[in-house]
């Protein structure tokens, strides 16, 4: 067996891959976006907020942004404005920053 943090399985529970923290996957957009973040530590901790849907399966955030209400909050919609929005594992939870 591998030396790794996680295995990510399918709904067979065939492993899809093995990964250690640092192969979770940022989305580009953020990536390229927090890239200039200093100190590197704020950097690391915002990055676990914005990884591909796959990646937060299991540790970290998906950044919804403005347009989809995370599970949890969606009796907010029509009362308030979303801002932003993640969802954290499997949609087990989520935070939305409303206006």
């Amino acid at each position: 067996m591998p030396d790794v943090d996680a295995c990510y399985l399918d709904d067979d529970h065939e492993a899809l891959a093995w990964a250690d923290e640092s192969a979770q996957r940022v989305e580009q957009d953020w990536e390229q976006a927090l890239a200039g973040v200093e100190p590197p530590e704020l950097r690391d901790h915002l990055r676990l907020h914005c990884l591909e849907p796959f990646w937060s399966r299991a540790a970290g955030a998906c950044h919804l942004g403005a347009n989809e209400w995370p599970t949890g909050t969606s009796a907010l919609d029509g009362r308030r404005k979303l801002v932003a929005g993640w969802e954290f594992g499997e949609s087990q939870s989520g935070v939305a920053v409303v206006g």
